[in-house]
């Protein structure tokens, strides 16, 4: 029984002091130093609530870029979260020229069947991971597209006597 409180013990030492595994698996490989001293460009990618009054809700999430430079092209200064992305100029096939507010289609979101959604991405993203991609945001609802995997054919009215024809031709 000591051998396994002394375990129990040892484990949560190492769960406690080892706080690697607390990273998240999502960060890319970018060492701070080299942003700071190298990256003189850069775009903050936020997404918004914008009011409209001719839309359903008032309003909708869009995408607001924001092009940056130099000293602006810091991590330390933005709280990086699910509404805001610091993407850098060169960096993981990102380019500032797509900074910009008019709907470049670039950035969009990944949606899987169970409600799992990923924001500020692009569609090769989504195509390696087989989710749906879409130029709106995880706050958006997708258009609803119904489909019917049935192809129903109705019979039609014969000859005005009240049948129905089911079989275009008599069988002999």
């Amino acid at each position: 029984m000591n051998i396994i409180f002394y375990v129990i013990i040892l484990l949560l030492f190492y769960f406690i002091t080892n706080t690697e595994h607390f990273e998240p698996l999502y960060k890319t490989n970018i060492n701070s130093s080299d942003i700071t001293n190298n990256i003189t460009k850069c775009c903050l990618v936020e997404k918004k609530y914008l009011s409209n009054k001719n839309e359903l809700h008032g309003g909708n999430f869009k995408y607001v870029y924001t092009k940056k430079t130099n000293k602006e092209c810091n991590n330390n200064l933005y709280n990086l979260n699910s509404n805001k992305q610091l993407l850098f100029d060169g960096v993981n096939n990102w380019s500032n020229k797509y900074c910009d507010n008019k709907s470049n289609g670039l950035l969009g979101s990944c949606r899987n069947i169970n409600k799992e959604c990923v924001d500020f991405v692009d569609k090769k993203f989504c195509d390696n991971y087989r989710m749906t991609w879409s130029s709106k945001t995880c706050h958006e609802p997708l258009d609803f597209v119904w489909s019917d995997p049935v192809k129903l054919v109705l019979p039609e009215y014969g000859n005005g006597d009240g049948t129905f024809v089911i079989f275009d031709k008599q069988i002999k």
